[in-house]
């Protein structure tokens, strides 16, 4: 079950947007970035928090799936142990976790570093969704609901930290049909997610 928590006022939203804080902190998402673009100039937020977002939804579906085989290059060896766990246990117990009606609001990058020769970046992701989980031979709902439920994720992404700024050159579209480039997408991995936060 994930735990509760009281959504923020308009009002505190403002406050918390105008505050220090607040500012410091996206000046050092702003310096993380920079650095990043230092080896990899061509690093665009925007189109990572795209990534990120499909890379939420890919890893719902696979959990969904109990079948971790499709986004296995895109998870930590951490990630894939702790996820394949989860779908082990529901396997065993006969019983299907449905994550649907996924609706992103908001994905953003929320920090940005370089630390031990690796980038690592962390992506907001405040998304509405429905999270049950079924008994396979009966249907019945077992835990969650099928109520669409406000939720909050901090996902962070790891890649080696590019060689040479001429490897940011090998850009390539988001998606077949054209779109937005991320460069080097294939080389990011989850490396940790954190718990969910009802808003």
């Amino acid at each position: 079950m994930r735990a509760g928590a009281r959504a923020p006022t308009p009002a505190r939203v403002a406050r918390a947007a105008r505050s220090p804080r607040r500012r410091r902190q996206r000046l050092t998402v702003e310096r993380g970035i920079g650095y990043i673009r230092q080896m990899d100039p061509g690093f665009d937020p925007a189109a990572f928090g795209q990534w990120a977002q499909r890379a939420f939804t890919d890893v719902q579906d696979a959990i969904t799936r109990r079948d971790l085989t499709a986004v296995a290059d895109r998870l930590s060896p951490q990630e894939y142990a702790r996820l394949q766990g989860q779908c082990d246990q529901l396997r065993g117990a006969r019983q299907t976790n449905r994550v649907e009606q996924i609706q992103c609001r908001r994905v953003e990058v929320s920090e940005a570093w370089q630390e031990s020769g690796q980038d690592w970046v962390t992506a907001y992701l405040a998304a509405s969704l429905v999270d049950y989980t079924v008994d396979d031979a009966t249907g019945a709902l077992v835990d969650g609901s099928k109520t669409p439920q406000d939720i909050e994720e901090y996902w962070t992404f790891t890649r080696p930290v590019a060689r040479s700024p001429g490897v940011s050159r090998r850009s390539r579209p988001l998606n077949p049909s054209g779109g937005c480039a991320l460069t080097r997408a294939s080389k990011w991995i989850v490396g940790v997610v954190a718990a969910l936060i009802l808003l």
